[in-house]
């Protein structure tokens, strides 16, 4: 590890630096995408002095930062294609999405600095699939 901080790439070409991934419902995951990367923050982040001259002289609101305020839900299958992705680009309801939680037929999103919880229908899903369950190997009725 070179200190960058953890990305993926999709199949469409989507660099992003990733929050959580999790793997709902038997069929495919889903991961919650913090921020679009682009090539300046590539090219700050494999240049350790530059990093730490613009911690130490610029002010912290104007540090160079992934377009956070876009959120943005993968859903792929076990060989990392995507299947279904979810938007928010205007970042008015859901932006920055850092976690998703798959309940009872419904996709969950939070993030640390919303002030809200999403929940977002999810179509053809199992109305009594509990995460936790599958989680802690409960026996599913």
């Amino acid at each position: 590890m070179s200190g960058l901080p953890a990305t993926r790439t999709s199949g469409f070409g989507i660099v992003s630096v990733s929050g959580r991934m999790r793997v709902p419902s038997p069929a495919a995951s889903t991961m919650a995408v913090v921020g679009m990367r682009c090539p300046a923050l590539d090219l700050a982040w494999k240049m350790p002095g530059f990093r730490r001259r613009m911690a130490k002289r610029v002010p912290r609101d104007e540090w160079l930062f992934p377009n956070i305020n876009t959120g943005c839900v993968l859903k792929f299958n076990e060989r990392g294609e995507v299947l279904e992705t979810l938007w928010d680009l205007g970042g008015e309801n859901h932006p920055m999405i850092t976690s998703m939680r798959e309940h009872r037929g419904h996709l969950y999103l939070g993030g640390i600095m919303n002030n809200r919880i999403g929940r977002y229908r999810i179509e053809g899903a199992d109305p009594g699939f509990v995460q936790y369950d599958r989680r802690w190997r409960k026996a599913v009725p």
